[in-house]
């Protein structure tokens, strides 16, 4: 997945909908094999896939 398209689903934070990787978005761990992030102005952590067609698909990355 491209991180530079990444941006914080939060409507309440002042980034949301703001692409912004390695601004205000950083790695924090994994959920299973799917990499998280952290939006560093309001805290919350989402999924890498939230936001696209792939988000709830159980499957592996490959596949797609």
């Amino acid at each position: 997945m491209e991180l530079t398209t990444c941006y914080c689903p939060n409507p309440q934070c002042a980034y949301f909908g703001m692409r912004g990787w390695g601004q205000h978005l950083v790695r924090r761990g994994y959920d299973g094999r799917i990499p998280r992030l952290l939006c560093t102005y309001c805290h919350r952590t989402f999924s890498l896939r939230q936001g696209t067609a792939y988000f709830g698909i159980v499957a592996e990355e490959g596949i797609f």
